[in-house]
């Protein structure tokens, strides 16, 4: 679906624990938005985002907490408990499967405007 929204710079992690380890790897262009399943094996989304986040803020240059990526909760659990979980963790936003393309990219656009735009 991302490619077919233009996107092609696009890394894929089978669990929360992989997620970690490609934020962790420095890429130019970095990786600024994550869409982050919330139950996975090995580490669930909530703690995986909760280390990238942590490592991002303290990494150069990144003063004030800002991270530089914008994390988004993509998953089939769309509870209360599920919603309020995901923004205490730092997640921006939320979508719940299934979905269609149009959703995806409305997610996008919503969360990841360039700064100023409205």
């Amino acid at each position: 679906m991302l490619r077919k929204l233009g996107y092609t710079d696009i890394s894929e992690a089978c669990d929360g624990q992989e997620a970690v380890e490609i934020m962790s790897t420095p890429r130019h262009p970095p990786i600024d938005v994550v869409l982050m399943d919330l139950w996975m094996p090995r580490m669930d989304g909530y703690e995986a985002t909760k280390r990238i986040l942590e490592s991002r803020s303290r990494g150069p240059g990144r003063g004030n907490g800002a991270t530089g990526v914008t994390v988004l909760a993509v998953s089939a659990d769309a509870t209360q408990a599920a919603m309020v979980k995901t923004s205490s963790v730092g997640m921006k936003g939320f979508m719940s499967k299934p979905y269609k393309i149009v959703d995806l990219e409305r997610l996008i656009v919503e969360f990841c405007r360039a700064d100023g735009e409205q």
